[in-house]
């Protein structure tokens, strides 16, 4: 390379090749090394233990009554919340060590929640919900035989997987994904700074061209005379360039 700009091109190039190699190194180390996000807590006996406060949602009373009656907690260490956001501040802050939640609500926040909270130790089966009806009511043969096709037809499971198990991660609150992938996007300002350089570069190297070439031919007028001119110019530039290279290395 015996002119500046070539110069100048290359050392933009070589910069950003380095800066893009040492990125995806940088990735692959990271998705090579990260570990997935792990419980501090694996047990309802690691909370008893620690006496530790829980969580349930407001206004579950099967929920609150199971905490209290079945697994032991002591009253004054369970608390409620009403909305999700309220879920997720109080395990930040540190005010609960865990949450019990129904199954549909538990998949709901964790998809809004999936960077900063897991699902962790077993699924406690309660009784569940039931439907009262007046002693002798002929509604009641039409109910379970409603509740037998929901069942069995597939339509509860189809109605699950549309509303529950559908849910996305939708967690914008949390730190942004150290996994995540780069691409093309990621490197948008280096390819930017190459293509302005190289054709900055470029363009001086014509204008100079040019302007030696009407200072060494004057007496060429026509267009075509004036490019051909121009080509055998550049061509004697080019092997000229070619013998200084050749000159630079002789044989032994």
């Amino acid at each position: 390379m015996h002119s500046n700009l070539s110069r100048m091109a290359i050392v933009v190039w070589l910069f950003v090749a380095l800066v893009i190699t040492q990125s995806y190194t940088a990735s692959l180390a990271s998705m090579l090394t990260a570990q997935r996000l792990e419980p501090t807590i694996a047990s309802v006996d690691m909370l008893r233990n620690k006496n530790a406060t829980v969580g349930y949602c407001d206004g579950s009373t099967i929920v609150k009554d199971y905490l209290v009656k079945v697994l032991r907690f002591e009253d004054i260490k369970t608390n409620s919340y009403n909305s999700t956001h309220g879920y997720a501040e109080a395990l930040k802050t540190g005010e609960i060590a865990a949450i019990f939640l129904d199954v549909p609500a538990a998949k709901v926040f964790l998809a809004q929640y999936c960077k900063s909270f897991v699902r962790t130790g077993e699924t406690f089966k309660v009784g569940g919900y039931g439907f009262a009806f007046a002693r002798g009511s002929p509604k009641l043969a039409d109910a379970n035989k409603a509740l037998m096709n929901v069942s069995e037809s597939g339509t509860l499971k189809e109605l699950e997987d549309r509303y529950i198990n559908s849910e996305k991660c939708l967690d914008e609150e949390s730190s942004p994904d150290e996994n995540e992938s780069l691409n093309l996007h990621s490197f948008s300002v280096l390819f930017v700074l190459t293509g302005g350089t190289s054709t900055v570069a470029l363009a001086i190297y014509i204008i100079i061209s040019i302007n030696d070439f009407k200072k060494s031919v004057q007496e060429h007028t026509s267009l075509f005379q004036l490019i051909s001119a121009f080509i055998k110019g550049w061509h004697r530039g080019m092997r000229k360039s070619s013998s200084i290279v050749a000159l630079a290395y002789p044989e032994d």
